[in-house]
């Protein structure tokens, strides 16, 4: 059951690799390949054959049994057998090569529990119903605090909470109510927040985390219901995102899930009393580890209702190396809605997916909540799919989706409350959850398609500004600049160039509109440009009797009136194009101050006109329309 996750735990297993004999052999380290209510099948590989063996106990038991492979092999597997469900086994590990014994890490496992497996997946802000495979993610709005209220009021025995935040009184009131009727309740919540919801809590203990340089937050949110009765389908873990406040369930983007599962909520219990400092009703201080002081000593892999998943909490199981692996597992498509992103390690491992030809897409809360260098390496790497929400509230998950759309390669949903960060890998008390199942990734692709049609991107298209408008004088020469330092130019009339220039030819008087569209790496940008050529001749208003003609009307139409000053002799009129070519020549009487000439056969367009008498020469430009 456990075969189709082996790339991924391959990849995690080797964190865990220790050879004692100092012989580097092992190639895979031990990891369990199928759990089931009964047994347990563990696997490892050497680089040679060897024999293998693991002394294994029931947690319950002292006394170890050992179990070896009848044969070397590159290859061992052993199978562990287990009494019941939802049993804790303590594994060790060897291989026995050229007469040394090699030591793998000591693994916690746990066999898979009677529950139903059955998983609810709930956002807190719309969804994109349009990319369902089947099932509709769940939305709920406004309504989270409900959902989690009528847990608390399913729990027969117990209840424990981990809460980083609280201020959602009515949830107080239901542990009251809880606690009322005999449900044993145990809370612990972050030192440095507010909490004021805490302070409603009535004889319900609680335990404050630690203050000190040497720690960060206690940033858990997650609550294990009644791990501890007869009825293994009264077990339910709820984890995810979501802090018990009223941003976090109105406004935030945040997810969660209620995983009925007993063996996965006895983990998370073994978590908390971990810092609840032991298993009775009240808290142990002396007794209690927070953040780094925290040991690796929860079981990781699981048989949920047929679907492998993996815990883990931090700092004490390297979660970022986790994280890295699941991204690297990606092979079609990787979607990543996160608060931040401020480790470069793994910022270099989503560039080097989008690098593998990887549709990659990553949106977080504000870029300026991420290291300026992973903002430089995702910009660079992925454009203009680095995003920043556009929404009201915070984008608060903490989740990746590796290929939700292709249902046939091993579809993966990272989630929990572990940001992407150096405090979270190394003194933050944090969960995850890695959930290998084409289901569960559509629904997170849902939430996340729709936060990404929220968003804009934190690397910006090329900016493009050709300049306004402008009106120069017809025969004139315009150069249009679209700047330096992209990629491609590509212009509405045929031009690849950084500038191109326009004039009069082709079409004269006028104007005339030029696109320019330009590409860097972050993705395209186009402005466009209109320039009219306009008569500059100042004929009308600026007539001069000695120098110029007057030529009206103007624009004209079939025919032109032309005055100057009256001469003695003939004047030859005459026409000629803005290249200078004659068009048209005519002979008047100089005494006469007005004379029209028919013009009915020119192009429309702009023309020069010149008069020339025995003396001197007059000139002007007229407009036909």
């Amino acid at each position: 059951m456990f075969k189709k996750a082996s790339v991924v735990l391959a990849v995690l297993a080797s964190s865990f690799l220790v050879s004692r004999a100092q012989k580097p052999i092992f190639t895979q380290a031990p990891y369990p390949v199928e759990i089931s209510q009964k047994q347990i099948k563990l696997q490892w590989k050497t680089t040679q054959p060897a024999k293998g063996g693991v002394y294994h106990a029931e947690a319950a038991k002292s006394a170890y049994s050992l179990t070896t492979t009848p044969k070397e092999d590159t290859i061992q597997q052993l199978i562990i057998p287990v009494s019941s469900p939802s049993t804790l086994v303590k594994v060790v590990p060897f291989s026995i090569f050229e007469g040394d014994t090699l030591w793998a890490d000591t693994l916690l496992l746990m066999s898979q529990s009677a529950s139903t497996g059955q998983i609810k997946v709930f956002f807190t802000r719309p969804v994109d119903l349009s990319v369902s495979t089947g099932t509709s993610a769940v939305y709920l709005p406004g309504t989270a605090a409900d959902t989690v209220i009528a847990l608390i009021k399913k729990a027969k025995k117990s209840i424990d909470l981990a809460i980083y935040n609280m201020n959602i009184d009515q949830i107080g009131y239901a542990l009251n109510q809880a606690k009322a009727r005999g449900v044993r309740v145990r809370v612990i919540y972050d030192g440095s927040t507010t909490n004021s919801s805490i302070y409603v809590l009535q004889g319900i203990p609680t335990l404050a985390s630690p203050q000190g340089s040497s720690y960060s937050i206690m940033h858990n949110k997650f609550m294990v219901v009644d791990c501890d009765t007869d009825d293994a389908n009264d077990a339910w873990l709820l984890t995810g995102s979501m802090n018990f406040t009223s941003n976090q369930v109105n406004t935030d983007a945040n997810n969660f899930l209620m995983i009925q599962d007993k063996s996965l909520a006895l983990a998370y219990r073994m978590e908390f009393e971990e810092m609840w400092g032991g298993n009775g009703d009240q808290p142990n201080p002396s007794a209690s580890k927070f953040g780094p002081y925290k040991t690796n000593n929860t079981p990781h892999y699981f048989n949920i209702g047929g679907r492998p998943m993996e815990s883990w909490f931090s700092p004490s199981d390297g979660v970022t190396s986790k994280i890295i692996s699941a991204i690297n597992s990606a092979g079609t498509s990787l979607f990543i809605p996160t608060n931040l992103i401020t480790r470069n390690d793994i910022a270099d491992a989503i560039a080097q997916r989008r690098a593998q030809n990887v549709m990659v897409k990553v949106v977080v809360d504000d870029d300026a909540s991420c290291a300026s260098s992973v903002v430089s390496t995702l910009t660079q790497a992925l454009g203009t799919n680095f995003r920043e929400t556009t929404e009201s509230g915070l984008l608060h998950h903490k989740a990746l989706i590796a290929d939700a759309l292709d249902t046939q390669s091993n579809p993966i949903v990272l989630t929990g409350s572990h940001n992407w960060s150096n405090n979270a890998e190394n003194k933050n008390d944090e969960n995850t959850l890695i959930i290998y199942d084409a289901w569960i990734a559509n629904q997170y692709y849902q939430e996340f398609a729709a936060r990404f049609n929220n968003s804009r991107a934190i690397a910006p298209n090329p900016k493009l500004d050709l300049g306004p408008d402008i009106t120069v004088c017809a025969g004139q020469r315009v150069i249009i600049d679209a700047g330096k330092g992209f990629t491609s130019y590509t212009w509405s009339n045929g031009g690849f160039g950084s500038q191109i220039i326009i004039d009069t030819t082709g079409f004269g008087i006028g104007s005339i509109t030029v696109g320019c569209t330009v590409k860097n790496t972050y993705g395209t940008q186009t402005d466009q440009i209109t320039v009219t050529f306009a008569l500059c001749t100042g004929i009308d208003e600026d007539f001069q009797p000695d120098k110029s003609l007057w030529v009206y009307p103007n624009p004209a139409g079939d025919y032109i009136d032309i005055r100057n000053r009256p001469t003695q002799g003939n004047n030859l009129i005459k026409i000629f194009d803005l290249s200078g070519k004659l068009l048209q020549q005519n002979t008047y009487d100089a005494s006469v101050s007005t004379i029209r000439l028919q013009i009915g056969h020119l192009k429309p367009g702009m023309y020069i006109i010149t008069a020339q008498t025995a003396k001197t020469s007059f000139s002007g430009r007229f407009i036909k329309r």
